[in-house]
């Protein structure tokens, strides 16, 4: 799906007249284009940047610097980082020495000065960068190629309005964005930045259109502005007390026994008084990416009970782009103590969308030792730039009842009945599927 990319076709030659008309006409409006958000501004700037970040990458110290974005905790072997704290911190976060991305930045800006056919200042795509939250995504590149035997490296940018005018045409579009590539071994000329240039318009027969696919195959980064702030941390969130722990114990010795009820004969009606219950997710799934190209999945989890307010457990926790396998233990526990008084367990989904938020009401509700509803409260499940997934409750004596072996339609994973609900992505029929059950963690 193209129809989106008349417009970048349109800018990239429009770019090519604004260096006939010279460097100066183009400066003088951009920052006042930029902060209204002018898209054919933004958008022309954000191909410079990428363009000139491929001349960055020629530089081998500078490629295996990228791979190592990859290796930082809380990336899943997955290259995404943030340009903007590149550029301000100039350390390399995984070495913790000087940048090689950033060194090769200067020198490839002072190389292309002293051809003395080009006004270009550096230090404006450095604003650019900042102000605008620039990142670099890169699918596929670390798990499918070796930095040391890239001859090629396709160039690709990313807007938001591509995604959006995209799926406005197809609900079910998975993505593509446009990108050049580029011959990592041949010198940098800087074609596309000269004022007067033979090849001022072969910028536009070069475009390609970049998606998953393609990116499996050739190896490609997208520059764009994700406004993820995470690109700057860790990713998600899932500290996690001790196993056994419910907060409210220390280290006991012996260790207890942790089971599943129908493993030691357990159910609603007979549980120990020093028993403790927790609600767990042993296994998680996506059955397909959450987002269009060239967007990684980000999931948050909320959990809620009567004692409990709602609580994130996991925020924006990042399942690489195209990774459908079964995670294991991909949550912490959802409930670190699911007791009596709990007579069911809220739990709920999203996934990281920019144009989406989450506000959830839901209800939770308190029971006394016959049984009985005596309490009912309303909470909220909330979280910007998300969309839900569901929302759904679990009923405490039903879990302990050995409801978790049912059949729900969906498959089991060992023992355990799968749960399934809809990414809610119209025109595609991606899933999240996901086992819950409550382990009994006893004291001998």
């Amino acid at each position: 799906m193209k129809h989106y990319l008349s417009i970048s076709i349109v800018t990239l030659l429009g770019f090519s007249s604004c260096q006939e008309s010279g460097q100066d006409e183009l400066k003088e409006g951009l920052e006042t284009m930029l902060k209204d958000q002018d898209p054919v501004a933004y958008e022309n700037k954000l191909k410079e940047l990428t363009l000139f970040m491929g001349e960055v990458f020629k530089d081998p110290e500078a490629r295996r610097e990228l791979f190592e974005f990859a290796e930082i905790e809380g990336n899943e072997n997955d290259i995404e980082y943030s340009m903007k704290k590149l550029f301000t911190e100039n350390i390399n976060p995984l070495t913790r020495k000087h940048s090689a991305i950033v060194s090769s930045f200067f020198i490839k800006a002072e190389n292309l000065r002293t051809t003395g056919e080009t006004d270009f200042n550096e230090q404006e795509l450095i604003d650019f960068i900042n102000e605008n939250d620039i990142g670099i995504l890169a699918p596929y590149l670390y798990d499918n190629f070796d930095p040391e035997s890239i001859t090629e490296l396709t160039v690709s940018w990313w807007t938001q309005e591509m995604e959006t005018q995209g799926l406005e045409y197809d609900p079910g579009w998975e993505g593509e964005t446009p990108g050049i590539p580029l011959k990592t071994i041949s010198p940098s000329d800087f074609f596309f930045l000269k004022q007067e240039s033979s090849e001022k318009n072969s910028l536009s027969h070069e475009i390609i259109f970049v998606n998953d696919d393609y990116a499996k195959e050739n190896p490609t980064i997208v520059i764009g502005s994700f406004e993820e702030n995470e690109l700057m941390h860790l990713n998600g969130n899932d500290s996690e007390l001790p196993p056994w722990d419910s907060g409210e114990i220390g280290n006991p010795d012996p260790q207890p026994s942790i089971r599943y009820p129908h493993e030691i004969g357990v159910n609603c009606s007979n549980l120990l008084p020093t028993d403790i219950v927790r609600f767990v997710m042993p296994d998680f799934q996506l059955t397909g990416n959450t987002r269009a190209w060239p967007w990684h999945n980000k999931i948050t989890i909320w959990s809620a009970s009567i004692t409990t307010s709602p609580n994130h457990i996991v925020t924006n926790k990042k399942i690489v782009r195209g990774d459908f396998s079964i995670k294991k233990n991909f949550a912490p526990t959802l409930l670190t103590s699911f007791s009596q008084s709990n007579a069911n367990v809220q739990i709920g989904m999203s996934y990281k969308k920019n144009t989406s938020s989450v506000s959830k009401f839901v209800n939770v509700s308190e029971e006394n030792e016959e049984g009985e509803i005596t309490n009912t409260t309303s909470v909220e499940f909330s979280q910007s730039k998300n969309r839900l997934i569901f929302t759904q409750s679990w009923n405490r004596c039903e879990e302990l009842n050995w409801n978790y072996l049912a059949d729900f339609d969906n498959g089991f994973i060992g023992p355990l009945g799968v749960h399934k609900f809809l990414i809610p992505r119209s025109g595609k029929e991606h899933y999240v599927r996901f086992t819950v059950v409550p382990q009994i963690v006893r004291f001998n």
